[in-house]
């Protein structure tokens, strides 16, 4: 019983003595589960926390045994940046603060890379070493996971993400739009499905209705490289100081 426990998500205020074979099992604050770290709010924190750690310590192990730009790069691309865009989608209900957090390892390695002294922005260091923003990867990875939910290419325990129903009316823009939900909180609001079934919505109708995996990989990425496109799909929802970092849809 020593290996067991339990956690409690939602309302973190309940006093209860859970027992097995007459052990009492002790309460967990967080629990790892597939290398990701929930805690009782679902926040997401401590596992982000973790990522960022483990992620500035391998970039410190690759700039001081590589000196050649091309090989830092390259292992960064191999081994730090999938560990920032592991489930990418629960991310969706962090804070801004901890998004912040993640963005701000890329924005390290781009100045070890080129320089403490280099006047570019964030955004223009990316794109001069290849590195898309991670937000703006984030963004393109949740697009095509909630494509395959939608297309049930990739599984899901409930049905939460489904087609709206056709209009009987020929109104333009209706094709292939998904049924969304009305949260009653701003922390439901920001989950996956809801934010995504939104952002979803949004996307053109003639990316809205392909059927190909490949064909929308390649739409939406040519879609997303696009500033206009990106300003397209939802209204401003960081403040400026930190649209530059984190892009304007808070992904």
């Amino acid at each position: 019983m020593a290996k067991c426990g339990w956690i409690c998500f939602g309302d973190t205020s309940l006093n209860l003595d859970i027992t097995i074979d007459g052990e009492v099992l002790s309460r967990l604050h967080t629990v790892v589960d597939l290398g990701r770290r929930y805690s009782q709010d679902l926040s997401f924190t401590e596992h982000i926390l973790k990522q960022t750690s483990k992620s500035q310590r391998l970039i410190g192990y690759i700039t001081r045994n590589l000196y050649n730009t091309e090989s830092r790069i390259l292992m960064y691309k191999v081994c730090a940046r999938p560990r920032l865009e592991y489930c990418t989608f629960i991310l969706s209900s962090a804070l801004i603060k901890k998004k912040l957090r993640l963005e701000s390892v890329q924005r390290r390695f781009t100045l070890r890379i080129l320089g403490a002294d280099c006047t570019l922005t964030y955004n223009s260091r990316c794109n001069k070493l290849g590195l898309g923003p991670l937000w703006g990867r984030r963004l393109k990875l949740n697009l095509i996971f909630f494509f395959k939910l939608l297309h049930k290419l990739s599984f899901t325990s409930d049905n939460a993400i489904q087609y709206a129903e056709t209009s009987h009316y020929d109104i333009r823009n209706s094709l292939a739009l998904v049924k969304q939900t009305h949260p009653k909180s701003s922390l439901y609001m920001n989950y996956f499905t809801c934010k995504f079934s939104r952002l979803w919505n949004n996307l053109p109708q003639s990316i809205r209705t392909i059927k190909s995996l490949q064909l929308f990989v390649r739409c939406i990425d040519a879609h997303c490289s696009s500033e206009n496109a990106l300003n397209g799909l939802a209204p401003l929802s960081v403040s400026h100081s930190t649209s530059d970092i984190l892009g304007t849809l808070n992904v």
